[in-house]
């Protein structure tokens, strides 16, 4: 018996070990299928990367038509369950948190009677050079975004204020900064968790 890279017992070798048989591909490919369906547990962030490593290796690589969920042990009670499309984007699946910020507007003026519509949750990102980081929406917003806040997920990478960036900010993602405590820019590559609330039409 073997494993998949998300822990899934198929019949012979290792999906990512060359077939001998017809029927062991049969099994490969069954294995492989399932490895975007299944959430698979990890300690940390640290094996969590471990994982994504191995899952691209073996495929599907992933994507958004591919995802990849686990349920990631050190994070806090209610954020565990993570999905990323990209293998370096992750956001809390399920969660919602309220936050507070700044506000933003873009986009045409809403029809009356136009529906709201309202998302958030909490991502994990890697700040670039400026400590910018941009959030995407669930579903682009139709006519215009009205509010979006921001706050602070936790104080890991030193974060300790977010404020929204208009610049990057459009009716698909929400863009903004992360900021020490004292108020200056944090710098490039660094991971920090950003919670949001976004308000549109």
């Amino acid at each position: 018996m073997a494993l998949t890279s998300a822990g899934v017992t198929i019949p012979g070798s290792s999906p990512t070990t060359t077939a001998a048989t017809p029927i062991q591909d049969h099994w490969n490919n069954l294995g492989k299928s399932l490895n975007p369906l299944v959430v698979v547990p990890t300690a940390s962030i640290t094996t969590r990367a471990a994982l994504v490593t191995a899952r691209n290796a073996e495929g599907p690589a992933i994507s958004s038509a591919a995802p990849m969920r686990v349920h990631r042990a050190d994070a806090p009670l209610g954020f565990r369950d993570e999905i990323t499309e990209d293998g370096t984007a992750w956001r809390a699946i399920g969660a919602d948190s309220w936050v507070g910020g700044e506000a933003v507007i873009t986009g045409a003026a809403p029809a009356a009677g136009a529906r709201k519509i309202r998302y958030s949750g909490t991502f994990l990102y890697t700040t670039n050079a400026f400590g910018q980081f941009a959030i995407a929406f669930p579903a682009a917003f139709p006519t215009g975004l009205v509010n979006l806040m921001f706050t602070p997920g936790d104080v890991a990478g030193g974060l300790g204020q977010t404020a929204v960036d208009t610049t990057i900010t459009t009716l698909a993602t929400g863009g903004g900064q992360a900021r020490t405590p004292a108020g200056a820019a944090l710098g490039g590559s660094v991971v920090i968790r950003v919670c949001y609330i976004a308000e549109g039409c």
